[in-house]
């Protein structure tokens, strides 16, 4: 709509997308520091907390991972973790799935093959370069 509450009509190519889609919960799964190549589990990691917090305390007695405690002068603890263990953060790998093809035209969301979505979009792009001359 516009500021005079009429509606503005654009190209049909104007508003379509074509996008190719990997969705996390359907195209990952969890995986290990192992599996994923993470840099913290091949190196090794340093982590800062507040010596007297939450965080220290759960790595001191529930991390159950090996690490070498510094006390630092302003009140935090460097935790230093050896190579070879599980980090801290989540990790995922790709699931050998395809991915979700969509073509939206303006609020017609359609998921598709792949052969059909790429005949799509050859199609658009040619009526497109046919109209751009």
């Amino acid at each position: 709509m516009t500021s005079r509450g009429t509606s503005l009509l654009l190209p049909r190519v104007a508003s379509q997308t074509f996008t190719v889609n990997t969705p996390k919960d359907t195209h990952m799964v969890p995986a290990s520091c192992r599996e994923t190549r993470c840099k913290h589990h091949v190196e090794g990691w340093t982590t800062v907390v507040p010596t007297l917090s939450v965080q220290a305390d759960y790595i001191k007695h529930m991390s159950e991972r090996r690490f070498r405690e510094q006390r630092v002068g302003d009140g935090t603890t460097m935790f230093h973790f050896d190579p070879g263990q599980e980090c801290f953060r989540p990790h995922f790998r790709k699931l050998e799935k395809s991915p979700v093809m969509i073509h939206r035209v303006g609020q017609d969301i359609r998921t598709k093959e792949i052969d059909h979505w790429l005949w799509d979009m050859n199609e658009e792009f040619n009526l497109l370069s046919k109209e751009r001359g």
